[in-house]
């Protein structure tokens, strides 16, 4: 390829309005529901990354990165073990694995989550039922 096409082509793209690069994402979502007259939800957008879900719940979540799609062995930080906790649900493959996030006490805390692509930080509220 010459050296014109190098510099015009991605010039081009843009003129042709193709949004410029974005930074890697990553996000959790959840696999299952909350029991019934119990609350599990998680928001991810540009504004907020939160999880509301009521004390004693098990959600099972998966998460996808802007990179590879499912994610590729991600990590979870919990800010205070106490309130939540993050455990494997299901041995990794190629589509992915399942997490499941356990409620154990009512309050406030973060969860963390890191693949190769990218970090993301959830604000927790766990709510007493």
């Amino acid at each position: 390829m010459s050296r014109l096409a190098v510099v015009f082509l991605p010039l081009l793209g843009l003129l042709a309005g193709c949004p410029p690069p974005s930074e890697p994402t990553i996000e959790v979502y959840a696999v299952t529901a909350a029991p019934p007259a119990r609350t599990a939800a998680i928001v991810t957008s540009d504004e907020e990354h939160t999880i509301t879900i009521s004390r004693g719940v098990a959600l099972a979540m998966a998460c996808w990165d802007s990179c590879r799609g499912a994610c590729d062995s991600p990590t979870f930080t919990v800010g205070n073990p106490e309130v939540v906790s993050v455990r494997p649900a299901s041995r990794p493959s190629t589509t992915g694995a399942t997490w499941v996030l356990v409620a154990a006490a009512a309050g406030e805390t973060s969860l963390t989550v890191r693949s190769a692509c990218a970090e993301e930080v959830y604000a927790v509220n766990v709510l007493a039922p």
